[in-house]
């Protein structure tokens, strides 16, 4: 019988190639890849549907009082054309409403537990709700800008959601640097700023901000798309911080949040019905007697109710800073299914047929790149701990070399 090596070689043969230690964690991390990217794609082919939806209601046309002119025999009639994004998005807000308010109520196992952590006083609840009526408002009244504005100007102006959740999560959950290393947050936003301007150079337009609503120009056009920047990432931090915080369901969140956001919002609908910005009582007329507005706005609050859902689920998943981030995935989306189109329908390369669109192609690939670069190398920090604890783990991450006091 042969001893000694041969036997440490069959040892050897016996173990894993993986450790069971090191495949763990690699299995942990690929789970938790695929659920951020499974999350991130579904937010984005949402979005999708939700633009390309709004913008079908919002160019409805129905006409009524049809007559024939004597002096020249032409028909003539009156076009009303679907115009009530306060109506629309009061249906929204009280249909997510009350769906998770039922979906909660049947999937709960302790109703008042859940009830107990409730702080509807709160700093975080009641800015939670705010922004989430901005957010919706403004997203459904489809408000776009008179005038031309920079590509550069336009793509920076995006990125700037980034450093605005890093800061909202300083403030509200007390995390230096909105919980995330400096060299992550700043990769983050040249990144998004490089998709958004790369988007613009291959579409050549900002195709990605247009609509059938208001347009604006000079001080408001500043303040509602500040407001439009804002209000999404300052919605998401104020849904993780009374997720973490208060420890609430997740479903009981988002029914409260619509719930409130429908009882903030009614008297403002009032208020336009009465000053005549907004006929209340036409918009259910022209909703429910036109089939196809109705089906499509019954469709928009479904796709709006899976919209709130998949987004909660990602910022419990990563957190808002990343959350927001990602919001710009939406561009890489559209690139992908519009390059998928084009190989379908042409038998001609990116980079002969359009040259200038293949660059910026590869632009953006070099931005995905730097977005997945700076998820790799973020250092996150646990915003449970204290002040004090938070200032030793930032040194001892960012030196480690130096020993904390």
């Amino acid at each position: 019988m042969h001893s000694g090596p041969h036997n440490e070689y069959c040892g050897d043969e016996a173990q894993p190639l993986l450790r069971s230690g090191s495949s763990k964690v690699h299995v942990q991390k690929l789970c938790m890849g695929s659920m951020v990217v499974i999350l991130t794609l579904a937010w984005c082919l949402l979005d999708m549907w939700n633009h390309e939806v709004s913008g079908n209601l919002f160019g409805i046309e129905q006409v009524k009082n049809l007559k024939v002119e004597k002096a020249t025999g032409d028909l003539k009639a009156d076009v009303q054309k679907f115009e009530f994004p306060l109506f629309l998005a009061f249906s929204q807000f009280l249909f997510m409403g009350l769906f998770f308010l039922c979906v909660w109520r049947v999937t709960t196992s302790d109703v008042s537990s859940d009830l107990a952590k409730v702080q509807p006083t709160s700093f975080k609840w009641g800015g939670m709700v705010t922004t989430h009526v901005f957010s919706t408002f403004f997203l459904q009244s489809l408000m776009m800008p008179r005038q031309m504005m920079s590509l550069g100007v336009f793509a920076a102006s995006r990125a700037i959601e980034v450093p605005t959740a890093a800061f909202l999560r300083s403030k509200v959950l007390g995390a230096p640097y909105g919980g995330h290393s400096l060299t992550a947050s700043m990769m983050m936003f040249a990144a998004v700023s490089i998709i958004y301007y790369s988007y613009t150079q291959i579409e050549e337009c900002l195709c990605i901000w247009s609509g059938y609503g208001v347009s604006l120009a000079g001080p408001p056009l500043f303040v509602i798309y500040a407001l439009l920047l804002t209000a999404p990432a300052a919605n998401a931090v104020c849904q993780e911080a009374v997720l973490l915080n208060h420890e609430t369901h997740p479903l009981l969140v988002l029914a409260l949040q619509n719930m409130a956001a429908t009882a903030l919002f009614l008297p403002v609908l009032l208020l336009a019905h009465a000053t005549g910005w907004e006929n209340f009582l036409d918009a259910l007329r022209m909703t429910f007697e036109t089939r196809e507005i109705y089906m499509l706005t019954l469709w928009l609050c479904v796709q709006m109710t899976a919209t709130a859902a998949v987004w909660i689920g990602l910022i419990y998943t990563v957190d808002s800073f990343w959350a927001v981030g990602l919001r710009s995935m939406r561009v890489v989306f559209w690139w992908l299914k519009e390059l998928f189109f084009f190989y379908i329908l042409s038998d001609s390369l990116l980079s002969m047929a359009r040259p200038h669109a293949s660059l910026w192609s590869f632009v953006m690939l070099c931005g995905i790149g730097l977005v997945a670069s700076s998820m790799a190398i973020d250092q996150r920090y646990d915003v449970t701990l204290d002040q004090s604890e938070w200032d030793k783990q930032f040194v001892a991450r960012q030196f480690p070399t130096f020993k904390a006091v």
